[in-house]
């Protein structure tokens, strides 16, 4: 009887970390590699040193790529707050109509997306507010066209995400993660509604990453890691 008890703890304890590995984006596949296969279009651009290259190019991220400084251990790396070349920035005219969509490449399980928001010193009201988040697995959706994709549902009224507003520190790392729960994606669109300032500001973010949900046998793998790490304890 023992031992029945001990493999039914040990298998509840295995799909515990299965499951607690396709929920967090510290676990999961970064799909970003430096430089990135990940393909950019935004509404509009302020200027060349704003273009939308710089969210998937780790420009502002402290370190060196891919191995971002993360000081405070919390597993998200520092952004920095330069004032160019480390941001997308809009057109400064109506926030509402702004978007960025974003080309993985290929379709992947995604599990998450993780945000650092406009991060320049004194200009953090740059930053998004609210926004919806729309995804497609098709080659080549019509970015201005959200209807046409599938919306991920936020929280908010329409089903828009909140977004943290950025702290315009050098150690800015308050991220906002968006969970996807493993959807096939190809394209994500995320479609501005609000900024934390006005439309003469432009609306912007600092950095973007994607995570994928681990292979099946990485899995497998991690989760015998910790069942053996288990049955030693418990000898």
């Amino acid at each position: 009887m023992r031992y029945w008890t001990r493999l039914v703890c040990m298998t509840a304890v295995g799909a515990a970390v299965i499951g607690a590995l396709c929920a967090s984006p510290v676990h999961a596949a970064l799909i970003n590699t430096y430089p990135s296969p990940i393909v950019v279009t935004a509404s509009s651009t302020y200027t060349s040193s704003f273009a939308g290259g710089q969210l998937v190019n780790g420009s502002g991220l402290s370190g060196t790529a891919p191995a971002f400084a993360d000081a405070d251990s919390d597993g998200v790396p520092e952004h920095s707050n330069g004032v160019t070349g480390l941001h997308w920035l809009s057109q400064k005219t109506t926030v509402a109509n702004q978007w960025v969509a974003f080309d993985l490449g290929q379709a992947y399980d995604l599990a998450s997306m993780r945000v650092w928001n406009y991060n320049q010193s004194s200009w953090q009201l740059r930053s998004v507010q609210t926004a919806r988040i729309y995804y497609s697995t098709a080659a080549n959706p019509d970015e201005a066209a959200p209807g046409t994709w599938t919306q991920l549902v936020g929280a908010g009224a329409g089903g828009v995400f909140t977004f943290a507003q950025a702290t315009g520190q050098p150690n800015y790392d308050s991220v906002t993660d968006v969970s996807f729960g493993g959807a096939s994606v190809r394209h994500v669109l995320i479609d501005i509604q609000s900024s934390y300032g006005t439309d003469a500001d432009g609306v912007g973010l600092s950095e973007v990453q994607f995570f994928s949900v681990p292979e099946p046998a990485t899995l497998a793998t991690l989760a015998l890691g910790a069942l053996a790490l288990l049955r030693r304890r418990r000898a």
